[in-house]
């Protein structure tokens, strides 16, 4: 299975979610440099990952975003 174990950094604004996230089987992962992205695998992150996650109503992970 996919699972992610995170630390997460809020603010106000933010909605505190469980450090252990399961990803669902569609599960899109994109890397951004300057103007430039690129579509990679699970298996491509690494720990340390600095990333944004966006989840589905399930708390499932939809998306994520590395590279601010």
């Amino acid at each position: 299975e996919k699972e992610i174990v995170i630390q997460q950094d809020i603010d106000h604004n933010d909605r505190a979610v469980f450090p252990i996230l399961k990803a669902r089987e569609d599960i899109i992962l994109i890397v951004e440099r300057k103007d430039k992205r690129m579509n990679i695998d699970f298996e491509d992150l690494k720990p340390g990952d600095r990333l944004g996650i966006v989840l589905d109503r399930k708390g499932l992970i939809r998306g994520i975003i590395i590279g601010f």
